[in-house]
């Protein structure tokens, strides 16, 4: 076991957890700990239970001089069955975002817009990214467009 900054990593160890007590040990995952669930020893007729990583996905909107973008429509879902994660508009911080409970590697699709009535338009930007056991952020440059009248 290796504690580092707040992380604990397993590894080269015959089990990462013994639950020794005959009650339910629940294990919340956090800062990219990795136990590893083949590696889990219930001695004392107990049963132990690895919790997924909460980790945040996260967009910032801002344009092209860098200024946040305040009501941006932001949408996050998963590539493989497009099931929404984040459907959101940007906070007066330009940010967007709320946690996702991490088992492994997801490959996601992710939209900004912003084109309401009365208000300057921006061309919508379509990305694709991964959330990894550190969660997902990008940050989105919109730019103006040209082509419709606000």
């Amino acid at each position: 076991v290796l504690v580092n900054q707040g992380e604990v990593l397993f590894f080269g160890n015959q089990y990462d957890i013994e639950n020794s007590s005959a009650g339910a040990v629940y294990i919340d995952r956090t800062n990219s700990s990795n136990p590893d669930p083949a590696k889990l020893l219930n001695s004392g007729g107990g049963s132990t239970t690895i919790n997924p990583l909460s980790v945040t996905l996260k967009i910032t909107v801002v344009n092209a001089s860098q200024a946040v973008i305040v009501g941006a429509r932001c949408r996050i879902e998963k590539q493989s069955d497009s099931s929404q994660l984040l459907q959101a508009e940007t906070d007066l911080n330009g940010i967007a975002q709320t946690t996702y409970q991490y088992v492994s590697d997801t490959a996601i699709r992710a939209r900004v817009r912003m084109s309401s009535t009365g208000t300057t338009r921006y061309v919508p930007v379509d990305t694709v990214g991964t959330i990894v056991s550190t969660g997902y952020s990008v940050t989105i440059v919109l730019y103006v467009d040209g082509n419709v009248a606000a």
